[in-house]
């Protein structure tokens, strides 16, 4: 059936997506377009049911009509499919986010129909090309509902969530009401903003409204508090969640975890960390990256090491965050043949250099000729004299000292 087929596409949307902001959104939009196809099968899918079941007890097709005005002839039956093969690669074109390949392609569509412009518009949203998508979205002679949450996703991502909230008007005018989607999409858009204070108060107005809260819903607002660093409200949500009985996932862990990092309390990050363990729960490569980056300090090295362990111990393969993340442990540490051996595990797994790899090889070199130069010895304890032309300096991040010549700080550091 149309809506088992339409809600086999959310759950597959939503499994896709693995970090939790990126998860929200993509729900979001799933779940708008098993809305909008809902209300479209209602009305029109069961008479065109019905008509295709004519043709096959029909000998001929000229007595049907497609579009209910022109008779169906033989040459329309490979135009309907050349039009299905034209929608599929335009959907290719926008998960690739080829925007002006997508554009060039629905240009080409001689009278395009509503799914032409959907998908072309889905095409220049994930690609954040806004004025391209107003263009089409003007253009279109009936709007969706889907179409209206594509563009709510794509300027809530951009940092207009005010322009997001507005089209929440527009789309009580065209006698749509606004579903779970549309209010994630601007939890989400918040989110982006951090402001997890509005976010908090939109997924308050969505259970005043009578609508239920799911886990898609609290991963929206766990996501944006995320991105605020507000672990004072992701842990209210999850207590929330608890009461509710709704079961959290790694994902709302991985959310608060983030929280705590950004807030500056690392501690937490690990305990949350170590929550999700304890609840039975299985990390993965995004959960163990996301506490790794809360790791800092000289100690930092051997921590994000022995995470890198567990995670062979499960079978977790690192991503490239994961690498950046553990080759900045290694240089917090000075550790330099530890930095080598990270940068080789990386280039065996066969993930390429990105630009916070380049920085980081960048400052291993740096720091590599620091260590190259002929330094005078500087006492082992901050307890005895300095040699003449030095000082002593305490490093914020492990409250270790380190010394440094007054002639030359930046190139004369010692620990």
């Amino acid at each position: 059936p149309p809506r088992s087929m339409a809600l086999s596409r959310v759950v597959c949307l939503s499994r896709h997506f693995a970090h939790p902001s990126v998860h929200a959104s993509g729900v979001a939009i799933a779940r708008a377009c098993f809305d909008g196809t809902s209300r479209a099968f209602s009305s029109g899918y069961l008479e065109r049911r019905q008509n295709l079941e004519k043709l096959k007890t029909r000998s001929g097709y000229d007595t049907y009509s497609m579009n209910r005005q022109q008779p169906l002839t033989r040459s329309a039956v490979p135009r309907a499919v050349e039009q299905k093969e034209v929608a599929q690669q335009l959907h290719k074109l926008g998960n690739e986010r080829r925007w002006e390949e997508a554009l060039e392609v629905f240009a080409s569509i001689e009278d395009p129909g509503p799914h032409m412009f959907y998908q072309a518009l889905r095409a220049c949203t994930r690609s954040l090309k806004e004025q391209a998508a107003w263009d089409l979205f003007d253009r279109m002679d009936v709007k969706s509902l889907p179409a209206y949450t594509l563009m709510m996703a794509m300027l809530a991502r951009i940092g207009k969530v005010q322009r997001a909230e507005a089209m929440v008007n527009e789309i009580r005018a065209q006698g749509f009401t606004p579903n779970a989607a549309v209010f994630t999409t601007l939890i989400t858009g918040h989110g982006v903003v951090r402001d997890s204070e509005r976010a908090m108060s939109i997924l308050d107005q969505m259970q005043a409204e009578g609508m239920p809260l799911t886990s898609i819903e609290f991963g929206c607002a766990m996501g944006a508090c995320a991105r605020a660093g507000d672990h004072l409200r992701a842990r209210e949500l999850l207590a929330r969640m608890d009461a509710s009985q709704v079961r959290p996932d790694v994902a709302h862990y991985t959310s608060l975890i983030s929280a705590y990092d950004k807030s500056g309390h690392k501690d937490g990050a690990r305990a949350a960390f170590d929550e999700l363990v304890a609840r039975g729960l299985t990390p993965d490569v995004v959960a163990y990256t996301s506490v790794a980056m809360s790791m800092t300090g000289t100690s930092a090295f051997q921590l994000v090491t022995d995470l890198r362990e567990r995670m062979r111990a499960e079978d977790v393969e690192p991503n490239a965050l994961f690498f950046n993340t553990w080759l900045r442990s290694a240089l917090d540490a000075r550790d330099l043949e530890g930095f080598r051996r990270v940068r080789e595990e990386m280039e065996r797994s066969g993930l390429h250099v990105d630009a916070t790899t380049e920085r980081r090889l960048q400052s291993y070199r740096e720091l590599e000729a620091e260590g190259a130069r002929p330094q005078a010895e500087a006492p082992a304890s901050s307890s005895g004299h300095l040699p003449e032309g030095w000082q002593e300096a305490t490093d914020p991040a492990s409250g270790h000292p380190y010394y440094y010549r007054t002639a030359d700080p930046a190139g004369s550091v010692t620990w």
